[in-house]
């Protein structure tokens, strides 16, 4: 019986006018239904694809509906896929990644779904992981693979079974129930042992079905379902082999002759599809986390969302930080086609070379390149409170040096204010108006070596001289050739020079002498004994 149900299971109609309802399923592949009814402007009118069709207790949706007028009048052929193939639509396109039990990684590949998983033959807790674009179908039957089982599909619910089907003791024999027989070896294809995979296709009569099988009891034997082991036997063909039952098809209403397929191997949906996927790059399907679309071009993700890579012509390459939701991406690493580069990170490299470096932003920043040299603080190099050019000169306001030493042909303290200012050996002192006060200078040839000279409003009113012999001090710069007024030597000897002299007092114990050289005229004293000398206004 062929029901019409609606989106909800509800039925709408029952076909009655029927022809050829063939059912064919195949371990972990197809599982279809086609037919064909008369065009009655009826029930014939509920047959399209809105609508599912019940039939032997399952659920088909129709797919293709074909309506053709004959000698026998109008039909409308139609073909049905079973209600699993909704789970081709939840797509899992950058691959899928799991770690539980059946049940519980079920779960996640359908999400929600109006799907329920049923019996589970196997509680291990197993991973899964298909590194590129893939259904919730094909992952339900990888699943049951890995956990060394079957799926059978009943309406909506999923079971996990350790296998389909069951060694019944069936026997498709010539001349009994086996009407016909085509044996297919395929060396392109090889099974786990690495031989050809070998598959008969038989044409069988449904004895369970046979009124004399029923009449004596004995049809039961004669049963037969997909994933069955049989035994195909021919005489005349020399053929005695047991194997398994991949697909089975047969009419619903008329159970009389069926067709089965049988193998020594199960080729499973993911077979097909890794062949193709193989030799062939598909638009935005993912092939190891890997995949290229139209948009943006090649991109490589991880397996948990967390990482990315992306390059194509518009944009160039990028890699990006995700949150694990695969939606939200953050650029880590940036190179566009003009060449530039953004890094979000550390920089680690033996050696970097190029014209410009710039790090922060205005005045902010720390800049270098190869025509004025290195600078801070401005992002101009004229401006900046601290630069070195490219020969070496450098420049710093408000330096402070905690230790060590500084070494240069010029150090100064300042420039507009008062300051200090060494060259050579040569050290100035400027006040506040920036004029020249004191002055250590360099030493000069010649007996008069100058050592300290003092300032007052930038000019000479002072210093102290040194040579080999004594220490002149000096009220005024002298002339060109004349000696220093007041001269201490190295014997103790001080020799005044000038017009006035003043306030001289000695005292000097026991015997001794003195000269007095003021002016043009020179005086001498001696004495024995304590006694002192008093010079005044000579």
């Amino acid at each position: 019986m062929v029901k019409i149900i609606n989106s909800s299971n509800e039925t709408l109609a029952i076909l009655q006018n029927v022809v050829s309802p063939i059912i064919s399923e195949e371990l972990n592949r197809e599982f279809t239904f086609t037919f064909s009814t008369v065009i009655d402007n009826d029930k014939s009118s509920y047959v399209n694809y809105q609508n599912k069709v019940e039939v032997e207790d399952n659920y088909f949706n129709i797919v293709y509906t074909e309506e053709e007028r004959t000698t026998d009048g109008l039909f409308i052929r139609v073909e049905c896929e079973h209600v699993s193939y909704d789970l081709l639509d939840i797509q899992h396109t950058a691959g899928f990644t799991a770690i539980g039990d059946f049940a519980t990684v079920a779960a996640l590949a359908i999400g929600t779904a109006n799907f329920t998983v049923g019996t589970v033959a196997s509680t291990a807790t197993e991973t899964i992981s298909i590194l590129e674009a893939t259904n919730a179908r094909q992952i339900l039957i990888s699943l049951a693979a890995l956990h060394g089982g079957e799926i059978e599909w009943d309406k909506y619910t999923i079971n996990q079974v350790a296998q389909r089907g069951a060694n019944r003791g069936v026997q498709f024999r010539y001349r009994k129930n086996l009407t016909d027989v085509k044996r297919i070896i395929d060396n392109r294809t090889k099974t786990d042992a690495g031989l050809p995979t070998i598959s008969y296709e038989c044409g069988v009569a449904e004895l369970e079905y046979e009124q004399g099988y029923i009449n004596a009891g004995v049809s039961s034997l004669e049963h037969y379902e997909v994933g069955d082991t049989v035994t195909v036997i021919d005489e005349d063909l020399n053929l005695n082999i047991e194997l398994r039952i991949v697909k089975e098809s047969h009419d619903v209403n008329q159970r009389m002759q069926g067709t089965v397929e049988i193998a020594n191997f199960v080729d499973d949906v993911t077979d097909t599809l890794t062949r193709i996927q193989t030799t062939s790059v598909s638009k935005d399907s993912v092939y190891n986390g890997c995949s290229i679309g139209p948009d943006l071009g090649f991109v490589a993700t991880r397996s948990d969302n967390m990482a990315r890579s992306l390059m194509n012509a518009t944009d160039g390459i990028k890699i990006q930080k995700g949150d694990g939701s695969g939606t939200n991406w953050t650029d880590v690493i940036y190179l566009d086609v003009s060449g530039n580069a953004t890094f979000s990170g550390f920089i680690l490299a033996s050696q970097i070379i190029g014209g410009t470096i710039v790090i922060g932003t205005g005045s902010n920043t720390f800049n270098a390149n190869g025509t004025d040299g290195i600078w801070l603080g401005s992002t101009a190099f004229a401006t900046a409170p601290f630069k070195v050019s490219l020969a070496g000169l450098a420049e710093a306001t408000g330096l402070t040096v905690i230790s060590g030493s500084i070494t240069g042909a010029v150090i100064q303290t300042g420039i507009t204010s008062a300051h200090i200012t060494m060259q050579d050996d040569t050290i100035k002192f400027y006040d506040e108006g920036n004029t020249l006060s004191m002055e250590f200078p360099k030493m000069s040839s010649g007996n008069l070596q100058k050592r300290i000279i003092f300032y007052w409003q930038g000019n000479e009113r002072g210093r102290i001289d040194t040579s080999s012999l004594d220490i002149a001090l000096a009220g005024k710069q002298p002339t060109a050739g004349s000696s220093a007024q007041i001269i201490l030597g190295t014997d103790g000897s001080m020799t005044f020079q000038g017009t006035t002299t003043s306030g001289l007092y000695t005292n000097q114990q026991g015997y001794h002498a003195h000269t007095v050289i003021v002016g043009s005229a020179t005086y001498t004293t001696s004495y024995e004994g304590n006694h002192g000398h008093n010079v005044d206004g000579i």
